[in-house]
């Protein structure tokens, strides 16, 4: 997989954990949507 693949896959599993969050705000799914932010910036940074 490479830095584009891992990219797209960390945005799409990060829109799923922001749907899941609003539905059922916990603590758990909060703190799961800060890591797939960090994720998602640090593939960012190879992409571009």
């Amino acid at each position: 997989m490479n830095a584009q693949q891992a990219l797209k896959k960390y945005q799409i599993a990060l829109k799923l954990a922001q749907r899941n969050y609003q539905s059922n705000p916990t603590y758990a799914r909060r703190l799961e949507i800060y890591e797939l932010e960090e994720l998602v910036k640090h593939a960012q940074k190879w992409v571009h």
